[in-house]
């Protein structure tokens, strides 16, 4: 299994895994490329994301789905690159016990009632289906 923590997370206080792999999700070209890397290794990717809350507690929340409202699909320019034309996101994530539906908002304020907001994880999962990885497992810190 290979571990994305996102840049965000880190920016906060996160700390890192010796294993782990830092991605900055708004930079989409390098952030595939990051994954097409560790997709030699294995095809299980578990991915880190935080609350837009600047302090953090730690507490880490696994995901079961998401709501993209970040304004950005990471597929659209690079259907090409990444050899896709449509992508079924059905049942993205490993189902955990307690998982949640994150809103990803990414830079965007997070509208009031929203549970569970999270960053960019639908940046990294989107393109880690793209690329093939079977098992995605997701967290979002807060």
């Amino acid at each position: 299994m290979e571990t994305i923590i996102t840049s965000h997370l880190i920016d906060r206080g996160f700390q890192q895994d010796k294993k782990s792999t830092i991605v900055d999700p708004e930079d989409i070209d390098s952030t595939i490329s990051v994954l097409r890397t560790l997709r030699k290794n294995s095809d299980t990717l578990e991915i880190y994301d935080c609350a837009p809350w600047l302090n953090l507690t730690g507490n880490r929340i696994p995901v079961s789905d998401h709501v993209n409202r970040t304004g950005v699909n990471p597929l659209v320019g690079r259907q090409k690159k990444l050899n896709v034309e449509f992508i079924d996101l059905t049942s993205l994530y490993v189902k955990k016990t307690r998982g949640v539906t994150t809103f990803c908002c990414g830079n965007h304020p997070v509208p009031d009632r929203v549970p569970y907001p999270s960053m960019f994880l639908s940046t990294i999962s989107i393109l880690a289906r793209a690329l093939d990885y079977k098992e995605i497992h997701a967290y979002v810190v807060c």
